[in-house]
């Protein structure tokens, strides 16, 4: 049931990502969606968390989008595990400055293997090339930022309600937590 639901949201994500967020465009840059769902999953903690399941939107996305096949897929994985180990290794404590932080740095590290790949890519002669110029920096690069911190902190706020125990709704405590604070 769990991956039927999963395919469910991997083709209503690839959906709103093809038709409804290229209309929210400002400067040409569009909301990322598959980015913010990545970033979220790979911020949020949770013991029923199972890092196999963000594969299906990623990769349903990435047969429906238009660039070679393999740029989101490796771009978005490779984000995935470094942002999630910079989350266990180096950030600790789950409080909104590293959370900010956590989204800013993988932003950034998935436009560099973006990047990267699609020169890999044109060098095979499978794409264009991507070249950088003065405006990626200074309009295009801190919309990305912008538009990935909030799409990020919605969906991680969406995982926590759904994540929630009725133990926790009731109490606020997770019942693993419940007898460590008595």
């Amino acid at each position: 049931m769990q991956i039927f639901l999963m395919f469910l949201f991997s083709i209503l994500a690839a959906a709103l990502q093809l038709t409804l967020m290229p209309s929210l465009a400002i400067l040409g840059v569009a909301p990322n969606l598959m980015a913010g769902v990545v970033l979220a999953f790979a911020i949020w903690h949770s013991e029923q968390k199972k890092d196999w399941l963000i594969f299906l939107p990623i990769l349903v996305f990435d047969l429906l989008a238009g660039q070679p096949f393999g740029i989101l897929t490796l771009g978005l994985w490779l984000t995935f595990f470094f942002v999630e180990w910079l989350g266990n290794i180096l950030f600790k404590q789950n409080d909104f400055l590293a959370v900010i932080s956590l989204i800013l740095l993988g932003t950034i590290f998935f436009d560099v293997c973006q990047f990267l790949l699609a020169n890999i890519f044109a060098s095979w002669h499978l794409s264009e090339s991507i070249k950088l110029s003065a405006c990626y920096f200074y309009a295009v690069l801190p919309l990305t930022l912008l538009y990935n911190v909030a799409l990020s902190l919605f969906f991680i706020w969406g995982l926590n309600k759904i994540n929630l125990s009725p133990h926790q709704k009731t109490t606020g405590v997770s019942q693993r937590m419940n007898g460590r604070l008595l």
